[in-house]
C-alpha cells in the first residue's frame, strides 16, 4: 500500500501494478468504516455487456455457447471428473485450479472463467448441481428398503426452520443459510409440491425436457450449417464458372492456377460438396434459403422453449438439493470436498 502511495506522490499518475484496483477497494474500505460510512460488503456480479448480449442473439457469443454447452452435459454427468472430461470431449481446454474454472472453446484466443457466466456456473454451483444425480439415486435405493415411506416437505421445512437451538443447530446454519431454505419452501408451495417423491419426479421430468430440447436445437443448428454451405458452393461454383473453364484449356495451368487462385478453389471445393451428395439433383438457391429460414423460424421457437426447460430444470434440481441439504439427505462426502475446496 506504501508503495502505491510513493508512486503517486512521485510523478501524479497512476501506477496499474497487478491487483492494484484491488487494493485502492481495500483502502477505501478502510477508510469509509475509519469515519462512519456504509460498504460494500459483497458487490454484484458485473452485468453482462453489449457486445455479449449481441453476439449472443446472433449465436456466436462463446459464453452462450459454453452455457449451453454447460447445461447440456452436466445432467447426466456422474461426478465433477466425468463433467470435466465430457467438457473435454466437447473440444474445450479446461484449466481449474482452487475455486478457479476456466474454459477455452476451439478459436477463442483467451480462456472464459466459469463464474463470469452467472451464479449457475461457479465451480461450487456446478459441483452442487452435479450432486443432484447421486442423490436421486441414493433416494431410489431408500425407497426401495422402505417403499411405504413418504417424505411431507412442507411440515419437515418448516419444523427444521423452527427447530432453532437445539443441539447441532449453529453448524447446519453454517452449512445452509435459512434465507435460502424459506427460498425453498416458498417455491414448492408455489409449485404444489407437497412430498419428495413428487419433487424427484418433476426434476427427472425437467431435466429430461431440457436434454430433449438441447438435442434438437443442436440438430436444427447442424443442418442450418450444412444448408448456408451448400448455398454458399452453389453460388460459388455459378460466379467461377468460367475462370475455371479457362483454367482447363489454359496451357500454362500453373501461371493461370497462381493468378486464379481463390475462383479455381472455390469451384473445386464446390465441385467436391456437389459429389458428396452421392448423385443427388443439386437444390436450387431459393429452395435452401426457404429451408434455412424454416429452420431458424424453428430454432428460435425452440430456443424459447429450451430457455423456460433450462429455468425449469435449474428451480426443481435447486429445489431437490436444497431439500436434500435441509431434511440432512446430502452424502457426507460432498460436505468434506466443499470444505476441502474452501481450504484450497
Amino acid at each position: 500500500m506504501a508503495y502505491l502511495f510513493r508512486r503517486l506522490r512521485s510523478d501524479g499518475k497512476f501506477n496499474n501494478f497487478k491487483n492494484s484496483a484491488l487494493a485502492l477497494r481495500r483502502l477505501n474500505d478502510q477508510i469509509c468504516r475509519e469515519n462512519g460510512y456504509s460498504v460494500i460488503e459483497k458487490p454484484k456480479a458485473r452485468g453482462q455487456r453489449y457486445q455479449e448480449k449481441a453476439a449472443a442473439k446472433r449465436g456466436r457469443s462463446y459464453k452462450e455457447q459454453l452455457r449451453l454447452t454447460i447445461d447440456r452435459v452436466l445432467p447426466s454427468c456422474k461426478d465433477f471428473e466425468e463433467f470435466l472430461a465430457r467438457m473435454r470431449e466437447e473440444g474445450y481446454e479446461i484449466k481449474h485450479r482452487g475455486k478457479s474454472l476456466e474454459f477455452l472453446a476451439p478459436g477463442q484466443s483467451r480462456f472464459t472463467r466459469s463464474a463470469r457466466l452467472g451464479d449457475d456456473y461457479t465451480k461450487e454451483a456446478l459441483r452442487e448441481r452435479i450432486t443432484g444425480t447421486r442423490q436421486e439415486q441414493k433416494t431410489a435405493a431408500s425407497k426401495r428398503r422402505n417403499p411405504g415411506r413418504n417424505v411431507n416437505l412442507l411440515v419437515d421445512i418448516q419444523a427444521k426452520m423452527q427447530a432453532g437451538k437445539g443441539k447441532g443447530y449453529e453448524h447446519w446454519a453454517k452449512v445452509f443459510n435459512l434465507k435460502e431454505a424459506a427460498k425453498t419452501l416458498n417455491f414448492l408451495v408455489e409449485s404444489g409440491v407437497t412430498d419428495y417423491s413428487e419433487l424427484e419426479a418433476r426434476a427427472g421430468a425437467a431435466g429430461e425436457a431440457f436434454d430433449s430440447l438441447s438435442a434438437k436445437i443442436k440438430q436444427l443448428e447442424g443442418r442450418m450449417a450444412e444448408v448456408a454451405q451448400l448455398k454458399t458452393h452453389i453460388i460459388n461454383y455459378s460466379k467461377t464458372r468460367e475462370a475455371y473453364k479457362e483454367y482447363r484449356k489454359s496451357r500454362n495451368k500453373k501461371s493461370y492456377r497462381a493468378e486464379h487462385a481463390d475462383e479455381i478453389r472455390k469451384h473445386e471445393a464446390a465441385k467436391a460438396a456437389f459429389d458428396a451428395l452421392g448423385g443427388k439433383a443439386i437444390p436450387k438457391v431459393a429452395q435452401l434459403s426457404s429451408e434455412y429460414a424454416a429452420l431458424l423460424a424453428e430454432k428460435k421457437e425452440r430456443y424459447e422453449e429450451y430457455k423456460a426447460a433450462r429455468k425449469d430444470m435449474i428451480a426443481y434440481q435447486t429445489a431437490k438439493q436444497n431439500v436434500d441439504r435441509i431434511l440432512g439427505l446430502e452424502p457426507m462426502e460432498n460436505v468434506q470436498q466443499k470444505k476441502q475446496d474452501t481450504e484450497r
